[in-house]
């Protein structure tokens, strides 16, 4: 995803770092964007509700969004959570 801007996700998508993630979101919509979640340590319900709105908003207005990379425990999160990383990010990347 060359040109894509990167935005490091919280250590902790919790109820605080979803607040923060959410905020942070708002100043790169209309461009490419890759979330790097390799230092975040936990994903809650929450995080990941808003994870995959936003992975939604960016691709119905035409622009690229994908998680990478992203860390051991995120990944676990996710399954634990019942969502897979191909929910969020692109078949092509």
């Amino acid at each position: 995803m060359t040109g894509a801007s990167t935005l490091s996700l919280p250590p902790r998508l919790d109820h605080e770092g979803t607040r923060i993630l959410q905020e942070a979101l708002r100043g790169f919509r209309g461009k490419a964007l890759r979330l790097d979640a390799g230092k975040t340590t936990f994903l809650g319900a929450l995080g990941l509700q808003v994870l995959l709105a936003a992975a939604q908003q960016w691709r119905s207005e035409g622009h690229h969004f994908a998680i990478t990379p992203c860390s051991p425990a995120f990944a676990d999160d996710l399954l634990r959570l019942g969502a897979e990383l191909s929910d969020l990010n692109e078949d092509q990347l």
